[in-house]
């Protein structure tokens, strides 16, 4: 088995930059008075001030995501989570198992992969959302290759069922 690194995606904060930042420019020119052949923007709305919160706010977590620059390598005996800063490998023998799970957000029909890695050492679980990062079916293929190889507990979870349909009541 080759190394393989999956990067961070990060296409995600791109739209958001873009879009927050053209709302706040369309917004403002359509807020802006046009009198005596002056054009005037009006910048002491309280929308606009939301608007560009949220633009700098997604500029400053695009910044902050490009240059950590997260990468997954799946390698032949090792599992690396690296960062810019940090890098952390992991052996089979610290790993306990490897669980894969759908998750529904915020009640959307489409469930979104995730990976749940328990290490012996750690009390709570590693996760990792594989569509967050390029290739996400070579990723989630990846991890289940690397797993089964080096002798890694291999569980495919079920997605959690709300807490309605646990108490017997229907959902509406």
């Amino acid at each position: 088995m080759q190394e393989a690194t999956f990067r961070h995606r990060l296409d995600i904060y791109y739209l958001a930059t873009i879009g927050y930042g053209i709302t706040l420019a369309a917004y403002t020119v359509i807020q802006g008075t046009m009198t005596a052949e002056k054009f005037e923007v009006v910048w002491k709305d309280p929308i606009v001030y939301l608007l560009a919160a949220c633009a700098i706010a997604a500029l400053v977590a695009l910044i902050v995501a490009a240059i950590s620059g997260r990468t997954v390598i799946v390698g032949e005996r090792t599992l690396k989570f690296k960062t810019r800063f940090r890098e952390r490998e992991f052996k089979p023998e610290e790993i306990e198992w490897i669980g894969f799970r759908r998750e529904r957000r915020f009640r959307e029909e489409r469930a979104y992969p995730s990976a749940r890695i328990k290490l012996r050492t750690r009390r709570r679980l590693l996760r990792l959302r594989p569509a967050s990062f390029e290739r996400s079916g070579e990723l989630e293929t990846a991890l289940g290759d690397w797993a089964r190889n080096n002798g890694v507990e291999l569980k495919l979870l079920r997605a959690k069922r709300s807490r309605r349909r646990k108490n017997g009541e229907s959902q509406a």
